[in-house]
C-alpha cells in the first residue's frame, strides 16, 4: 500500500466517522460518476451522470470541515475521473441530502 493510498484510507475513515455513517445506517447509497459540483456559502451541491437529482450538503447539517472534506472528495474524483460512492437521505422534493462521499481505486 503506498503512503497516498494508506493517507487517503486514512482520510475516508476519518469522513465516515466525522459523518456518523460508521455506526449509524443510511437510507440509500448510490455508485456516481460526478459531473458537476458547486461550492457556496451554506452548502454544496452536486450531479452524477446518468442519474437525475441532486445531491447537496448543507452547511446546518454539518459543520465546515466535513463540508470541506466532501467537497476535497468530489473534486478528486472529477479530476482523475473515479466514481465515488454517495450516501444520502431524500428530502421532500426527492433531492439527495448527503450524509457521506467515499472514494476508492
Amino acid at each position: 500500500m503506498t503512503n497516498f493510498t494508506r493517507r487517503l484510507s486514512l482520510f475516508v475513515a476519518g469522513l465516515l466517522v466525522t459523518t456518523g455513517l460508521a455506526s449509524t445506517a443510511r437510507a440509500d447509497v448510490v455508485d456516481c460518476m460526478p459531473e458537476r459540483a458547486r461550492a457556496m456559502t451554506d452548502r454544496i451541491d452536486m450531479r452524477c451522470q446518468g442519474i437525475n437529482r441532486w445531491f447537496i450538503a448543507f452547511r446546518s447539517n454539518t459543520d465546515a470541515a466535513a463540508l470541506s472534506q466532501m467537497l476535497s472528495l468530489l473534486n478528486s474524483s472529477i479530476l482523475a475521473g473515479k466514481t465515488v460512492k454517495v450516501y444520502y437521505n431524500l428530502d421532500s422534493a426527492s433531492n439527495g441530502i448527503l450524509t457521506a462521499i467515499e472514494i476508492f481505486r
